[in-house]
C-alpha cells in the first residue's frame, strides 16, 4: 500500500474504534449498523490483499491444489454473475474491474489468485442479492466462496504474509479503497443525522474522520490523494474572477474542474496539471468558462499517490503557469 492508503486505513480504523466504543448509541439503527459492517468488510479485504494478516498454515501441497480448484470454480461462477450484472447496467468501471478469465483464478501465483477471488467476493457482497438472482448467483454461493477462499489461503505453504507487490494486486487494492471511501462517505451522511441528538458522539466521530489539512485562514488546502481518488474543496468560497493556484508536487498528472456536484467528477471543463508543476487558474475562464461552486482535484493514476496544494486568492487575475520544476517546495 502507498503511504496515503496506509494513512487512510489508519483513519478508518480510528473511526471504527470510535463507533465500537459508542456502540450503545447506534446499534439499534439498522442503517448505521450496515454501514459499519460494510466498512469493516472492506478493511478486512484490504488487509488480506496487502498481506497485513498472518494466518495459520495447514495442509500439504496436494491439499492446497485441491482447495485452489474448489475456490477457483466458485470464484469463476460468482464473477460471471456480477460481470453480467454490471454489463446490463452499462457500468463500465466495475465491468473492467471484474473482467477476470478462468485462468486468472486457476493458474499463476497462489497469492494473486487469492487477491482476485477475495475482490470478486467483496464486490458481489455489496450487490443486493435479489439483483443477482437473474444471473444465477444466490447468497449461499457468495458465503461458500468466502469459505473456499479462507480454506485455500490457509493451505498455502509458507504463507506468512501476502505481499501485494504485483500490478494485479496493486490494482485490486486501489479498487478496494475506492469502495471504502464511498462507504465512509455514506457513514458520514448517516452520522450527520445525530448532530443534534448526540452532539458529543458526532463531534468525536468527526475529529477521528478528518482527512484534510487546511491553512490557517482556510485559503490554502493540501490534498493527499490516493490512486483513483478525487476531493472537492473550497465549497462556495470563491467567485468569478478569483484565482486558484494548483501546485502538483507528485510524480503523476492530476486534473481539476469546477462543479456544483462535488460527489461526481465532471466530464467537461477539466484542466490538466502536469507532475511537478503549478498552474494559476482564473475562475472560470481557465476552466473552459464552466463555473461551479466547488473545485475538484482528481488523481487519475491507479498506482501512485498525488500530493497537491491549492491556494485561493480573491480578485486576482491568473498569470501564465511556470514551467515544470519551478514549483515552490
Amino acid at each position: 500500500m502507498t503511504d496515503n492508503q496506509l494513512n487512510y486505513l489508519n483513519m478508518t480504523n480510528a473511526t471504527t474504534t470510535v463507533m465500537d466504543n459508542n456502540n450503545a448509541i447506534w446499534s439499534a439503527n439498522v442503517k448505521i449498523t450496515a454501514a459499519v459492517a460494510n466498512i469493516k468488510t472492506s478493511v478486512a479485504a484490504i488487509n488480506l490483499a496487502a498481506g497485513t494478516q498472518t494466518q495459520d498454515k495447514t495442509g500439504t501441497t496436494d491439499t492446497k491444489y485441491a482447495l485452489w480448484a474448489v475456490a477457483a470454480a466458485k470464484a469463476e461462477h460468482v464473477c460471471a454473475g456480477i460481470h453480467s450484472y454490471y454489463d446490463d447496467l452499462n457500468d463500465l468501471s466495475n465491468l473492467a474491474l471484474v473482467s477476470f478469465t478462468a485462468t486468472e483464478f486457476e493458474k499463476g501465483s497462489a497469492l494473486e489468485a487469492v487477491v482476485r477471488m477475495q475482490f470478486v467476493h467483496d464486490k458481489a457482497a455489496l450487490i443486493p442479492i435479489l439483483s443477482l438472482a437473474p444471473y444465477n448467483v444466490v447468497a449461499a454461493e457468495i458465503t461458500g466462496l468466502q469459505t473456499a477462499i479462507t480454506n485455500f489461503s490457509n493451505a498455502i505453504p509458507g504463507h506468512t504474509t501476502m505481499q501485494a507487490t504485483t500490478k494485479a494486486a496493486t490494482e485490486q487494492i486501489s479498487a478496494l479503497f475506492v469502495t471504502l471511501r464511498a462507504q465512509m462517505k455514506k457513514l458520514d451522511n448517516l452520522m450527520a443525522t445525530l448532530k443534534i441528538s448526540q452532539p458529543i458522539f458526532e463531534s468525536t466521530y468527526t475529529n477521528a474522520r478528518r482527512i484534510l489539512n487546511l491553512g490557517k485562514t482556510q485559503q490554502a488546502v493540501e490534498l493527499d490523494l490516493q490512486p483513483l481518488h478525487f476531493e472537492a474543496v473550497f465549497g462556495k468560497k470563491f467567485k468569478k474572477g478569483d484565482t486558484l493556484t494548483v501546485r502538483n508536487h507528485s510524480e503523476v498528472e492530476v486534473e481539476g474542474a469546477l462543479t456544483d456536484t462535488p460527489n461526481v467528477m465532471p466530464t467537461t471543463g477539466k484542466v490538466q496539471i502536469a507532475a511537478h508543476s503549478e498552474l494559476k487558474l482564473a475562475v472560470p475562464t481557465d476552466f473552459g468558462g464552466v463555473f461551479g461552486h466547488w473545485l475538484i482535484i482528481h488523481n487519475e493514476s491507479d498506482i501512485e499517490d498525488a500530493k497537491v496544494t491549492i491556494i485561493l486568492a480573491h480578485g486576482k487575475s491568473a498569470s501564465a503557469a511556470p514551467s515544470p520544476g519551478n514549483v515552490a517546495p
